[in-house]
């Protein structure tokens, strides 16, 4: 995981503290039970501290909100694991497990690619293990029932070969009875900050991206239809606009499963800042943003802006604008809406930028929620669309989809079959991110409206639009047998 060093970024939400040691009970017979994994300190790694401890904090106290109820949430912060150790750990915390019940392991760490694919650092500070993630997996799959695995460390992706090279992706001998939701792709780092002038605090920008999507604080954001189920398809919609710095990956994609229950009827107790909405995350090169937030506690407020340089985010020299509403530094609760005008961008930095509000507290800033903004250049350029192969049905594969471009863009996929007509849309109006690859790199599960595409050959269309010029492309031919 990425550590930033900078003061600018920002310092953690308090929240209710549980020891680390003690494995809380709700009920003997619940179906839920949950590993929580956290290493900060390396022996040839930077420290992380105290991302990772908050983490594991932030993640205690999303779960223990589950109306569902979990038996046990179980801790290990800074402890050296390699293979067998964290095989002992898995099947200690989830002993008497069987099908039909629900496993949840979260692990924030260092990750490595070590050139074979993820490497997952567990340590104490004076001997670090490294275990491969498919060594992970392979433990997984002996836990009965559901696993639900949320890995926050850089290159994460790699452990279901996302976010890596269209030739490195294969879903065979994918389990579905593992749902992965991973904060980075495989090619990409994980970032976290650290900040504070009297206490050090931190968390990673995927559990800020977790906080405001399926934790209390944020309002359960995620669950769109607002029926108090938050399932996997729902937060890797809001994972899209709530986590700016990367690109979270999932295994199944657009899965139903409940990844988290709470109680509709009653309001929750929000954070600071809530329901940001954008009319727009695209905007001109050197124009302006419209979008609105709810301001729950009278707070000063201040809007950070991060472009990249070469390829990488410039965390060292944000762009702070302190609000300040009439006239005055400290904003009193409401709905809000602003209006932010952003400076011209450089050519090398691919329009992209994160966008952070943050309060501004003695203790330094505070992190409340983040979202990714692209600049379009609205100017022509050659684009061209590959695809990973062939899929078979009932196997639990996906097709990866390859979109090269250079500039930011928003694209429409459909898959065509060979009469030319539409039989799936997958991709509607989504928008491109910084994925380090050179363009685009999505995934389809094969199912269109009605469920599964009958056998026979498709090609796949993408439409671009990149601000007033509009692209058509099309890819060979795959086969869905």
């Amino acid at each position: 995981m990425k550590r930033i060093l900078a003061l600018s970024l920002m310092a953690l939400i308090l929240l209710p503290f549980f020891p680390l040691a003690h494995a809380y009970s709700t009920s003997n017979d619940s179906t839920l039970r949950a590993l929580v994994i956290a290493c900060d300190e390396f022996a040839n790694q930077n420290s992380t501290a105290p991302s990772a401890e908050g983490n594991a904090l932030c993640i205690r106290d999303i779960l223990c909100k589950d109306v569902r109820g979990f038996g046990t949430v179980s801790t290990i912060i800074n402890h050296s694991l390699d293979i067998q150790k964290l095989r002992s750990a898995v099947f200690e915390a989830f002993e008497g497990v069987k099908a039909g019940d629900k496993s949840y392991i979260y692990i924030s760490t260092h990750g490595e690619d070590n050139g074979n694919g993820l490497e997952i650092i567990f340590s104490d500070g004076v001997d670090d293990k490294r275990v491969p993630s498919l060594e992970l997996y392979s433990i997984l799959k002996e836990i009965p029932g559901v696993k639900i695995l949320m890995l926050d460390c850089c290159y994460s992706g790699g452990i279901i070969h996302k976010g890596v090279p269209l030739r490195g992706f294969n879903t065979q001998g994918m389990d579905s009875s593992i749902k992965v939701i991973t904060s980075a792709g495989g090619n990409e780092q994980s970032y976290n900050w650290s900040s504070g002038y009297l206490k050090k605090q931190g968390t990673s920008h995927f559990m800020l991206a977790l906080l405001q999507g399926i934790g209390e604080v944020g309002g359960y954001m995620a669950d769109y239809n607002r029926d108090g189920d938050i399932t996997i398809e729902e937060l890797q919609g809001f994972l899209k606009q709530g986590l700016a710095s990367s690109t979270a990956q999932v295994y199944p994609e657009k899965d139903s499963f409940v990844i988290l229950s709470y109680d509709k009827y009653t309001s929750p107790e929000k954070g600071i800042v809530s329901d940001l909405v954008f009319d727009s995350t695209v905007f001109a090169d050197g124009g302006s943003i419209d979008f609105s937030y709810t301001l729950n506690r009278k707070s000063r407020i201040a809007y950070q802006i991060i472009f990249a340089k070469d390829g990488a985010w410039q965390f060292d020299t944000p762009q702070l604008i302190e609000d300040m509403e009439y006239g005055s530094a400290v904003l009193w609760p409401g709905r809000k809406s602003k209006t932010l005008e952003l400076g011209a961008t450089d050519e090398d930095n691919y329009g992209y930028a994160l966008f952070f509000i943050v309060a501004v507290e003695e203790n330094g800033l505070i992190p409340l929620a983040s979202t990714l903004l692209q600049a379009q250049s609205g100017e022509y350029e050659a684009i061209s669309i590959k695809h990973s192969g062939d899929i078979r049905l009932g196997f639990n594969e996906e097709l990866g989809i390859f979109i090269s471009h250079k500039k930011p863009m928003s694209y429409s996929i459909s898959i065509r079959n060979m009469q030319g007509d539409i039989v799936a849309m997958p991709f509607i109006d989504e928008k491109s991110r910084p994925q380090r690859l050179g363009g685009t790199l999505i995934y389809w599960n094969g199912i269109n409206g009605g469920g599964e595409l009958p056998r026979g050959s498709y090609s796949i269309q993408a439409e671009i639009r990149m601000g007033d010029a509009y692209i058509s492309a099309f890819s060979g031919a795959f086969y869905v047998y």
